[in-house]
Protein backbone atom coordinates (compact mmCIF):
# COMPACT_ATOMS: atom_id res chain seq x y z
CA UNK A 1 0.00 0.00 0.00
CA UNK A 2 1.42 3.54 -1.18
CA UNK A 3 2.03 5.57 1.79
CA UNK A 4 -0.12 8.85 2.82
CA UNK A 5 2.72 11.45 1.36
CA UNK A 6 2.75 9.41 -1.91
CA UNK A 7 -1.35 9.61 -2.11
CA UNK A 8 -1.20 13.05 -1.33
CA UNK A 9 0.95 14.18 -4.04
CA UNK A 10 -0.88 11.77 -6.54
CA UNK A 11 -4.01 13.71 -5.93
CA UNK A 12 -3.27 16.59 -6.02
CA UNK A 13 -1.15 16.14 -9.89
CA UNK A 14 -4.46 14.27 -10.63
CA UNK A 15 -6.54 16.91 -9.32
CA UNK A 16 -4.59 19.84 -11.10
CA UNK A 17 -4.13 18.01 -14.94
CA UNK A 18 -8.25 17.90 -14.89
CA UNK A 19 -8.57 21.47 -13.39
CA UNK A 20 -5.91 22.94 -16.38
CA UNK A 21 -8.04 20.55 -18.70
CA UNK A 22 -11.51 21.70 -17.12
CA UNK A 23 -10.34 25.71 -17.18
CA UNK A 24 -9.71 25.42 -20.94
CA UNK A 25 -13.00 23.82 -21.94
CA UNK A 26 -15.34 23.11 -18.56
CA UNK A 27 -17.01 20.46 -21.06
CA UNK A 28 -14.26 18.30 -21.78
CA UNK A 29 -15.38 14.76 -22.25
CA UNK A 30 -19.20 15.21 -21.96
CA UNK A 31 -21.51 16.11 -24.97
CA UNK A 32 -23.13 19.09 -24.97
CA UNK A 33 -26.75 18.21 -23.63
CA UNK A 34 -24.89 16.70 -20.57
CA UNK A 35 -22.97 19.77 -20.13
CA UNK A 36 -25.97 21.86 -20.02
CA UNK A 37 -27.86 19.52 -17.76
CA UNK A 38 -25.08 19.66 -15.16
CA UNK A 39 -23.98 23.71 -14.97
CA UNK A 40 -28.19 24.35 -14.97
CA UNK A 41 -28.96 21.56 -12.03
CA UNK A 42 -25.54 23.04 -10.13
CA UNK A 43 -26.62 26.71 -10.56
CA UNK A 44 -29.06 25.96 -8.09
CA UNK A 45 -26.81 25.12 -5.60
CA UNK A 46 -24.65 28.50 -5.95
CA UNK A 47 -24.62 31.04 -3.34
CA UNK A 48 -26.19 33.90 -4.79
CA UNK A 49 -26.95 36.18 -1.67
CA UNK A 50 -24.18 38.45 -2.22
CA UNK A 51 -25.77 39.38 -5.57
CA UNK A 52 -27.75 42.26 -5.98
CA UNK A 53 -30.88 41.69 -8.64
CA UNK A 54 -34.77 42.10 -8.68
CA UNK A 55 -37.02 39.02 -7.59
CA UNK A 56 -37.86 39.16 -11.18
CA UNK A 57 -34.59 38.52 -12.48
CA UNK A 58 -33.32 35.88 -10.06
CA UNK A 59 -36.90 34.07 -10.84
CA UNK A 60 -36.23 34.10 -14.80
CA UNK A 61 -32.39 33.23 -14.13
CA UNK A 62 -33.47 29.79 -12.41
CA UNK A 63 -36.87 28.92 -13.36
CA UNK A 64 -35.83 29.98 -16.92
CA UNK A 65 -31.99 28.69 -16.62
CA UNK A 66 -31.79 32.50 -18.89
CA UNK A 67 -28.30 33.29 -17.50
CA UNK A 68 -28.35 36.76 -20.03
CA UNK A 69 -28.84 39.17 -17.46
CA UNK A 70 -26.07 40.62 -15.40
CA UNK A 71 -27.50 38.39 -12.31
CA UNK A 72 -27.45 35.48 -14.48
CA UNK A 73 -24.29 35.95 -16.02
CA UNK A 74 -22.15 35.90 -12.63
CA UNK A 75 -24.26 32.99 -10.93
CA UNK A 76 -23.08 31.16 -14.47
CA UNK A 77 -19.26 31.89 -14.09
CA UNK A 78 -19.24 31.07 -10.18
CA UNK A 79 -21.36 27.72 -11.50
CA UNK A 80 -18.76 27.17 -13.88
CA UNK A 81 -15.70 27.52 -11.41
CA UNK A 82 -17.90 25.11 -9.11
CA UNK A 83 -18.36 22.37 -11.56
CA UNK A 84 -14.50 22.18 -12.69
CA UNK A 85 -13.52 22.51 -8.97
CA UNK A 86 -16.24 19.27 -9.01
CA UNK A 87 -15.34 17.36 -11.66
CA UNK A 88 -11.55 18.01 -10.93
CA UNK A 89 -12.00 16.49 -7.51
CA UNK A 90 -13.84 13.56 -8.94
CA UNK A 91 -11.29 12.54 -10.92
CA UNK A 92 -8.39 12.73 -8.92
CA UNK A 93 -10.56 10.70 -6.43
CA UNK A 94 -11.10 8.18 -9.08
CA UNK A 95 -7.29 7.95 -10.11
CA UNK A 96 -6.29 7.02 -6.54
CA UNK A 97 -9.09 4.62 -6.45
CA UNK A 98 -10.05 6.19 -3.39
CA UNK A 99 -12.95 4.34 -2.61
CA UNK A 100 -11.34 1.04 -2.87
CA UNK A 101 -8.85 2.10 -1.07
CA UNK A 102 -10.23 3.83 2.20
CA UNK A 103 -13.54 2.15 1.54
CA UNK A 104 -13.10 -1.80 0.59
CA UNK A 105 -16.11 -3.87 0.50
CA UNK A 106 -18.47 -0.73 1.18
CA UNK A 107 -21.58 -0.80 -1.00
CA UNK A 108 -21.61 2.53 -3.38
CA UNK A 109 -24.97 4.02 -2.61
CA UNK A 110 -26.73 7.22 -3.73
CA UNK A 111 -29.98 9.36 -3.17
CA UNK A 112 -29.71 11.01 -6.86
CA UNK A 113 -30.59 8.58 -9.73
CA UNK A 114 -27.25 7.97 -12.10
CA UNK A 115 -26.84 5.65 -14.32
CA UNK A 116 -24.22 3.90 -12.85
CA UNK A 117 -24.67 0.52 -10.71
CA UNK A 118 -25.27 2.25 -7.57
CA UNK A 119 -27.92 1.66 -5.14
CA UNK A 120 -30.56 4.33 -5.01
CA UNK A 121 -31.65 5.57 -1.07
CA UNK A 122 -34.01 8.02 -1.46
CA UNK A 123 -34.39 8.46 2.14
CA UNK A 124 -34.89 12.24 2.13
CA UNK A 125 -36.65 13.54 4.39
CA UNK A 126 -37.55 10.95 6.16
CA UNK A 127 -33.87 9.40 7.22
CA UNK A 128 -34.44 6.38 9.44
CA UNK A 129 -38.09 5.83 8.77
CA UNK A 130 -40.94 4.69 5.86
CA UNK A 131 -42.66 7.74 4.21
CA UNK A 132 -46.60 7.18 3.83
CA UNK A 133 -46.34 11.28 1.81
CA UNK A 134 -44.52 11.57 -1.45
CA UNK A 135 -42.82 8.82 -3.43
CA UNK A 136 -40.08 11.24 -3.67
CA UNK A 137 -39.36 9.76 0.05
CA UNK A 138 -38.56 6.41 -0.26
CA UNK A 139 -39.40 3.93 -3.49
CA UNK A 140 -43.16 2.55 -4.06
CA UNK A 141 -43.78 -1.03 -2.74
CA UNK A 142 -46.82 -2.63 -4.20
CA UNK A 143 -48.07 -4.98 -1.27
CA UNK A 144 -50.83 -7.51 -0.91
CA UNK A 145 -53.21 -6.85 2.11
CA UNK A 146 -56.10 -8.01 2.65
CA UNK A 147 -56.15 -9.71 -0.82
CA UNK A 148 -55.86 -6.23 -2.46
CA UNK A 149 -53.03 -4.18 -3.52
CA UNK A 150 -51.91 -1.08 -1.44
CA UNK A 151 -49.32 1.29 -2.45
CA UNK A 152 -46.19 1.89 0.53
CA UNK A 153 -43.37 4.03 0.21
CA UNK A 154 -40.72 2.54 1.50
CA UNK A 155 -36.47 3.51 1.87
CA UNK A 156 -35.08 1.56 -0.98
CA UNK A 157 -32.42 -0.07 0.77
CA UNK A 158 -34.84 -1.71 2.78
CA UNK A 159 -36.73 -3.24 0.16
CA UNK A 160 -33.85 -3.96 -2.24
CA UNK A 161 -32.40 -6.60 0.64
CA UNK A 162 -35.57 -8.45 0.55
CA UNK A 163 -35.68 -12.35 -1.17
CA UNK A 164 -39.73 -11.86 -1.25
CA UNK A 165 -39.85 -8.86 -3.26
CA UNK A 166 -39.47 -8.55 -7.06
CA UNK A 167 -37.75 -5.34 -8.66
CA UNK A 168 -39.14 -3.74 -11.60
CA UNK A 169 -36.86 -1.23 -13.21
CA UNK A 170 -38.05 1.62 -16.07
CA UNK A 171 -36.38 1.99 -19.32
CA UNK A 172 -33.26 3.91 -17.91
CA UNK A 173 -32.33 0.83 -15.42
CA UNK A 174 -33.79 2.65 -12.53
CA UNK A 175 -35.65 0.99 -9.63
CA UNK A 176 -39.48 1.75 -10.66
CA UNK A 177 -41.28 0.17 -7.75
CA UNK A 178 -40.89 -3.23 -6.13
CA UNK A 179 -43.67 -5.82 -5.32
CA UNK A 180 -43.85 -7.11 -2.19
Amino acid sequence: MLTAKHDIKKFEDSYMRMYEKLSVDSSYGLDNSEHKAWISAMAGTITTRDIIAPYEVIVKTFRDSDFSSTFGREVLRRTERAFIDYRALKYAMSQLAWEERYFPNSIRATIHQKKQDVLGLRIYPEYKKASKLLPYHGIAVLEKINDRYSMLIHPEINIASKNEVERYINNYNFSDFYIA
